[in-house]
């Protein structure tokens, strides 16, 4: 992947996620800064990855060609589920995925780590809460 597009890319979601769900402009600054990508849970607070955390979004990213630049963490019946926030080297899709993004809605990968079974590219719906996101289907 061309990391300069996959950056520039990247300033345009937060530019989005910025603008429109008003997270935290920290979020965007330490993921340029050193790399460091957030996750949002319990409805949108903040907390940074843990070391096995980062792992598996290291692991996801090798594994499907993908850079993940935000996480939302749901504890669901069916499991704890990662929503990871991903460019993707297609860049016929990254239009889309802005307008998408700007209406609440993100292609992102689930990786479900009570379930690997059930883990999967999809779709999802979210909101902005405090300063986070927050996953609502």
């Amino acid at each position: 992947m061309n990391n300069t597009k996959i950056t520039e890319e990247i300033r345009r979601r937060f530019d989005i996620l910025e603008k429109t769900y008003h997270i935290m402009p920290t979020i965007r600054k330490e993921f340029f800064k050193d790399g460091t990508i957030y996750k949002s849970e319990f409805g949108g607070i903040l907390y940074w990855l843990s070391d096995e955390e980062k792992a598996l979004v290291k692991k996801v990213e090798e594994e499907w060609e993908i850079k993940v630049y935000h996480v939302i963490l749901s504890h669901t019946e069916f499991g704890d589920i990662y929503s990871m926030f991903y460019i993707s080297k297609d860049e016929e899709e990254w239009e889309s995925d802005r307008a998408d993004l700007a209406e609440g809605y993100a292609f992102v990968y689930a990786a479900n780590v009570t379930d690997d079974w059930c883990s999967e590219f999809g779709s999802i719906c979210f909101v902005g809460r405090f300063g986070g996101l927050a996953r609502t289907a």
